[in-house]
């Protein structure tokens, strides 16, 4: 029974540590995405056809995933006051529902 107790609680820790290791790797240092957001991509979800809004927003998610789990916010001021400013167009739903992505996105990763 002790040798029963003993195996189990080695695999408990090995279990926690797999975890904690997990968890370390993902707090990598934050990721500077301004860089990869250009001028081109603001003025697309900004002024932009509605293909172009939905392909811009498409690709900043994709970059948003692409950093792992943590970003600095440098430079996306402009980027959160044209995304609130295109939540109020309500003439595509898909749109909005691609827009409400990207605004998860950049709350969970910054």
């Amino acid at each position: 029974n002790l040798m029963k107790m003993l195996k189990n609680s080695k695999n408990k820790y090995n279990f926690k540590d797999k975890r904690i290791k997990k968890f370390k790797n993902n707090l990598k240092t934050p990721n500077d995405i301004s860089k990869k957001i250009n001028n081109q991509i603001i003025n697309n979800i900004s002024n932009g056809d509605l293909n172009a809004k939905i392909n811009s927003c498409k690709f900043i998610i994709k970059i948003l995933d692409e950093a792992n789990m943590n970003i600095l916010p440098n430079g996306l001021d402009n980027l959160f006051s044209i995304i609130n400013n295109n939540l109020n167009d309500a003439n595509n739903e898909n749109y909005i529902f691609i827009l409400i992505k990207l605004i998860s996105n950049l709350t969970m990763k910054i």
